[in-house]
């Protein structure tokens, strides 16, 4: 999201106001263990789950300076396009 957020600064000359919405669909993911060795051998995933703290959908609706308007939306769970960074 962080793309799209620096462009939009630089289309729009930045943010004035900003509401947003948050939710954490799967509330428990199991915990993942450090590991030594070999980069692809980093982390390894165990059998106990914890409590996930980060939101697995948020969209931030944005009135920017210029009085244009966006809504971005990131989710680590739908399916859909992988990235569409674009303005309309």
């Amino acid at each position: 999201m962080s793309h799209v957020t620096d462009k939009a600064h630089r289309l729009t000359g930045g943010v004035a106001r900003v509401t947003s919405d948050k939710v954490v669909f799967i509330k428990q993911r199991p915990s993942p263990k450090p590991r030594v060795g070999k980069h692809d051998d980093l982390v390894s995933v165990v059998a106990s789950k914890g409590v996930v703290t980060n939101g697995d959908y948020v969209s931030p609706h944005v009135q920017f300076k210029r009085d244009a308007h966006g809504i971005h939306e990131r989710s680590c769970v739908i399916n859909g396009a992988k990235s569409d960074k674009r303005v309309e």
